[in-house]
C-alpha cells in the first residue's frame, strides 16, 4: 500500500505540473519544489478535514484522493490539449547541483542520522516523536481517538504529526525500518526544504553569475539560520511550520508575479499553505496572515486599472483578506472545541 501511495503522489505533482497555470513558460525547478512541498499543506488540509469528519485517513483511501485530484488536473490538460510550458536555463541546473552540495556536506557534517545518533538538545522531540507514531497507528487526529491518557495531544498542533504519521506509515510498510529512524530522516528532509522553498523565491531573480552565488549563499545561511536550530531542538511542528512560512513567500509572490499565473491557482495554494501553517505554528500567523494582506492591498492599490472597492481595495486583496480570516476562525473553533471536549472527558 505504501508503494501505491508514493505511486498516487507522483500522479499528484504530475497532474498539478501540466495543468495549465499561465500562458507564460514557467520555471520547472521552481514549480517542481513548489508542487513537492506543498504536499505538506495539502496533507495537513486533507487531514484535518478527514480528521473533523471522523473519516480514518487510511493510507488507501488519500492515495485514491490524491489520484484523483490528480487526474482532474492533468486530464483537463490532456483532453484540451494544453498543457503548461516550462523553461530551464543552465543557472537553475548549477544551482540545484550547488545546493544539493550544500545539503550533503551537511549531512556529513552536521546531521548525524546516518551514525544512528537520534539525540536532540530538548526532551520535546520525544513528545513529537510519539504524536507522529500515534497518528501513523490511528490515522485520526487526536480528538477522535480513544486513548488520551499519555498526553493532552488534543491541543496539540496538527500539521506535524499528520505529515510525519504519514510519512512513517508508509515508509516503515515499505522497508520495515525502525519508526524512531524514520522520524528522524522525516525532520531531515524538512530541514531540506526549508532550503529548497527559499531557492524557489529565488529562481525566477537568478540572471547571471552573481545573483546565483548570493542566492546560495544567503540559502546556505538560511539553512543554517532557524531551521538547523529547530532541528537540533527537535521542534518537528516548528520546522513544518518554517517550511510552510517559507513556502509563502513564493506562493503570495506568484499571485502578481510577471509569470501571470492564473488566480484559480495561486488563491487555493495562499490558502492550502496558510492552513498548513495555522496548524503547525500558529505564533506565525499574526505577523505573516498581516503581512500577506498587506502585500495584496498595496499590490493592488498600486494598479490603477485594477476595479476598487470602498475606493481602496482591489478584488485580490478583499478575497484573500477573507479566506485567511475563514482559515484563522475555523482553527480558533476547532482549537476552543478540543478544549471543551477534552475537559469533559478527562
Amino acid at each position: 500500500m505504501g508503494i501505491f501511495y508514493i505511486l498516487s503522489l507522483i500522479a499528484l505533482v504530475l497532474g498539478f505540473l501540466f495543468y495549465k497555470k499561465s500562458d507564460e513558460k514557467l520555471n520547472l525547478i521552481k514549480w517542481i519544489i513548489i508542487a513537492v512541498v506543498s504536499i505538506y499543506a495539502y496533507n495537513i488540509t486533507l487531514g484535518m478535514i478527514l480528521g473533523l469528519l471522523n473519516i480514518t485517513a487510511h493510507i488507501w483511501l488519500l492515495a485514491i484522493i490524491n489520484i484523483g485530484i490528480g487526474a482532474v488536473l492533468g486530464g483537463k490538460a490532456v483532453i484540451k490539449k494544453d498543457f503548461q510550458k516550462y523553461k530551464i536555463t543552465k543557472y537553475d541546473i548549477v544551482g540545484l547541483v550547488i545546493l544539493f552540495a550544500i545539503f550533503s556536506v551537511m549531512f556529513v557534517k552536521d546531521l548525524y542520522i546516518y551514525k544512528g545518533n537520534i539525540a536532540h538538545q530538548a526532551v520535546d522531540t520525544a513528545v513529537h516523536y510519539r504524536a507522529a507514531k500515534h497518528y501513523s497507528d490511528n490515522l485520526k487526529i487526536f480528538i477522535n481517538v480513544e486513548d488520551k491518557t499519555f498526553f493532552n495531544f488534543n491541543i496539540m498542533q496538527t500539521g506535524a504529526y499528520i505529515n510525519d504519521g504519514i510519512f512513517m506509515n508508509v515508509i516503515h510498510g515499505i522497508t520495515g525500518l525502525e519508526y524512531v529512524y524514520i522520524y528522524q530522516i522525516f525532520e531531515t528532509l524538512t530541514l531540506f526544504l526549508c532550503g529548497l522553498s527559499l531557492y524557489a523565491v529565488f529562481a525566477e531573480k537568478i540572471k547571471n553569475k552573481r545573483s546565483l552565488i548570493a542566492s546560495l549563499v544567503l540559502i546556505g545561511l538560511y539553512i543554517y539560520g532557524f531551521p538547523y536550530n529547530s532541528w537540533i531542538y527537535g521542534f518537528s511542528y516548528l520546522s513544518v511550520g518554517i517550511v510552510m512560512a517559507t513556502l509563502l513567500l513564493s506562493v503570495v509572490e506568484s499571485l502578481y508575479s510577471n509569470e501571470k499565473i492564473k488566480k484559480r491557482i495561486t488563491i487555493p495554494l495562499v490558502v492550502m499553505t496558510a492552513t498548513g501553517l495555522i496548524f503547525s505554528y500558529c505564533l506565525f500567523v499574526p505577523a505573516i496572515f498581516a503581512s500577506i494582506c498587506i502585500f495584496c492591498f498595496l499590490k493592488d492599490l498600486s494598479n490603477k486599472e485594477s476595479k476598487k472597492y470602498l475606493k481602496f481595495f482591489g478584488k485580490t486583496t478583499l478575497i484573500i483578506t477573507g479566506l485567511l480570516l475563514i482559515v484563522t476562525a475555523a482553527r480558533n473553533r476547532i482549537f476552543i472545541y478540543t478544549i471543551i471536549f477534552y475537559r469533559r472527558t478527562n
